[in-house]
């Protein structure tokens, strides 16, 4: 009942944050791991069916920790992890790295 969505960022050495795109994680999907969080793949187009409003969520709140993390001297790419969960959407993880389920 739940879709796990993420984001990246990018602070470049002038302090500009940019925003990459939004896809889906498919976590724990019976026909391809018996763990139940195991990650199994992206998908790029469920994010599609969010509503605009949720997918304007998810970029406010990941430039949000992108500025966050500028203000604390970080430069570099960035994840966000967010849950969608009966139309709400909720934080999950920080990855201050490039995530590997993103697009290139």
């Amino acid at each position: 009942g739940s879709v796990s969505v993420s984001l990246n960022g990018c602070i470049n050495p002038n302090g500009n944050i940019s925003l990459h795109t939004l896809r889906t994680q498919l976590i724990g999907v019976k026909e391809l791991t018996a763990k139940p969080f195991g990650y199994c793949g992206t998908d790029f187009a469920i994010t599609k069916m969010l509503s605009s409003d949720l997918i304007e969520e998810c970029g406010r709140l990941t430039h949000h920790v992108g500025q966050w993390l500028r203000e604390e001297g970080f430069i570099g790419a960035y994840g966000v992890d967010l849950m969608v969960y009966e139309g709400k959407l909720y934080f999950i993880e920080l990855n201050p790295r490039f995530e590997g389920s993103a697009y290139v």
